[in-house]
């Protein structure tokens, strides 16, 4: 894909000294492909992946630039000559299918930015009087000469409390992400306004017997393969031992397409081993590579210069899947974010059986919980320089929830999504696209549409799911799932293998617990267990950059409380789940390499 850069300026020296100084701030990546469009006061510069599908239209008058493949209604890909008649004319602008960000910009009517219906694709903004900025990655605003930078208590009390950014405030004041669904509009002598261009209809309205709502869920599934990907394409599946690729995969291979699967682990893992079989029974080419982490310092570098924790920290490691993927193929095709429409996984709330419980506190803790903890976060962020700022987040949060005109359990479900699933799962595919496209089928809204008309029931811990799994895939189903636990039955299965399983497994979690004479390190064989350990060598690494940053940092923080949540390199840190309970702290950990770099 491409990191991109706009820039509104009437001073053609600010303009011209801006374009020149953010081309290497452009770079996420070594040998990226230079590339720009120009008109009046606006000029957009890129650097691109050399198999991400952009284009460009520009004149005396104005210009267009897309970077990605927006489908329209008939899965065709929106020309930007189009785009920018489409946007700059007198109707709203229109909201398009796949993982794309576009630009449109003419003297009369100003400038128009998006990007996905679901805002995965990175968008930022700041303006200042006759100024406007615009790109994928803050850090290319540091090249105009009027950016001042100035760190933004609001963005930072998000970070540390859900992991992400909340309502779009970053770690600098007045720069913004765009919310999901909206479109940036600005013109000379106006401020810019994001304007709601896509909502998710939020409304109960599939009937039907639970078959029959699964008929549909497969054939909208089926519809989405065939329009986000086509014969020609030669697809790089990332192959987990789970489901959600693993119904991705089988979709693929109804729909004969071209697949190179790829797996990341060790050998010995349990999501090696399942996916290994699903690659097998489908009869796909599966590449095995063990994870990149050796260059942990350089991702960490890379992830917290060009997102700025809008993601926090948790998946920086993602970073060096690119590569990897870039060799199996030229689009990349996985189950990023299904989970979050097809598998019900963000209606799972905390004390949801509780009556009487507050709907909006329990998204609320859910949402804290990837986080460092509310009462945390107070005891970090001294009140002289933050403020209220714990609070005005909170109460930023509630409005979005309240706002919705839907019930309860939809709000959570749209504020989980707009929040931990934009901010995490939804992080990687921009990472992977340096290298390669991603397909992704979450950003189709005929499959929003349909999996947001389902009751809470259809969908709910993955009941769905499953039975797709079982009745379209059988064969699948019949092969052990990795569940990032020591359990791995088939979802389809007698009793008699469940029981024979359940013994070999209670077996691996005590011979797990024992220590390699060779390496004297646990035999961990959970993937995500490993790469989310803070105290692995991976984060060991991470950890000793950050503290390069520590006194940085606690100009702005509570130093006694900073160093109880996040003690030296070398020293353990018990965690009930190294998963979830880690979080906060990678993003304190992230805070402190930002804050070296950049205070």
């Amino acid at each position: 894909m491409a990191n991109f850069l706009a820039v509104v300026d009437p001073d053609p020296t600010r303009r011209a000294a801006c374009v020149s100084r953010a081309g290497h701030r452009l770079d996420v990546l070594p040998g990226l492909r230079h590339g720009q469009a120009a008109a009046g006061d606006c000029v957009v510069r890129w650097a691109a992946g050399r198999r991400a599908p952009l284009a460009d239209s520009s004149d005396d008058t104005g210009l267009g630039v897309r970077f990605g493949e927006p489908l329209d209604e008939n899965g065709s890909v929106v020309d930007a000559k189009w785009l920018r008649r489409s946007w700059l004319g007198d109707s709203a602008p229109q909201a398009w299918d796949g993982f794309y960000a576009a630009f449109a910009y003419d003297g009369v009517r100003g400038l128009v930015a998006g990007a996905d219906v679901s805002g995965l694709f990175p968008v930022y903004y700041w303006s200042d009087k006759d100024v406007v900025l615009v790109g994928s990655s803050i850090d290319a605003f540091h090249a105009h000469p009027s950016f001042r930078s100035e760190l933004n208590p609001l963005g930072l009390a998000g970070v540390l409390l859900t992991g992400g950014l909340v309502d779009g405030e970053t770690l600098w004041k007045r720069v913004r992400r765009l919310k999901p669904g909206h479109f940036l509009s600005w013109s000379q002598g106006k401020s810019p306004r994001e304007i709601c261009q896509y909502a998710m209809l939020m409304d109960e309205t599939c009937g039907g017997s639970f078959s029959e709502q699964v008929a549909l869920l497969d054939d909208a599934l089926d519809r989405a393969v065939a329009r986000h990907t086509n014969a020609d394409d030669e697809l790089c599946l990332l192959l987990s031992g789970g489901r959600d690729s693993r119904l991705v995969a089988g979709l693929a291979h109804r729909r004969h397409r071209r697949v190179h699967a790829l797996t990341l682990g060790a050998a010995d893992d349990y999501e090696m081993q399942c996916a290994g079989a699903v690659a097998a029974t489908l009869g796909f080419s599966h590449t095995r590579a063990e994870d990149p982490t050796g260059d942990a310092e350089g991702m960490a570098r890379r992830h917290v210069r060009h997102e700025q924790l809008a993601n926090g920290m948790a998946n920086f490691h993602t970073w060096g899947m690119a590569p990897l993927a870039s060799r199996c193929g030229a689009r990349v095709l996985s189950g990023y974010w299904v989970e979050d429409f097809v598998g019900g996984t963000p209606r799972c709330l905390p004390n949801a059986s509780q009556r009487g419980s507050d709907p909006f506190d329990r998204i609320l803790r859910k949402l804290t919980s990837y986080g460092l903890g509310i009462a945390r976060v107070r005891e970090l962020l001294p009140r002289d320089t933050f403020g209220d700022s714990v609070d005005e987040c909170i109460e930023r949060l509630r409005a979005q929830f309240v706002s919705r005109d839907t019930d309860d359990d939809r709000r959570s479900w749209q504020l989980d999504m707009d929040h931990h699933g934009r901010h995490h799962a939804g992080s990687t595919p921009w990472r992977l696209s340096f290298e390669s496209w991603p397909a992704m089928l979450a950003l189709d809204r005929s499959l929003i549409r349909l999996c947001t008309s389902f009751p809470a029931s259809t969908l709910a811990d993955r009941r769905a799911q499953d039975e797709l799994l079982r009745t379209r895939f059988p064969a699948l189903a019949r092969l052990p799932l990795d569940r990032n636990s020591h359990v791995t039955d088939p979802l389809t299965s007698s009793l008699g293998a469940r029981v024979r399983r359940y013994a070999i497994e209670r077996m691996e979690r005590m011979r797990t617990t024992e220590r390699s004479p060779l390496l004297d390190a646990p035999l961990e064989r959970r993937r995500y267990y490993r790469l989310f350990d803070i105290d692995s060598p991976m984060w060991r690494a991470v950890r000793r950059l950050a503290e390069r940053g520590r006194s940085h940092a606690a100009q702005f923080l509570d130093r006694r409380v900073l160093d109880e949540l996040l003690p030296s390199p070398d020293m353990r840190i018990e965690l009930r789940d190294p998963i979830t309970d880690s979080n906060g702290l990678k993003a304190l950990i992230g805070f402190l390499i930002w804050s070296a770099e950049h205070v």
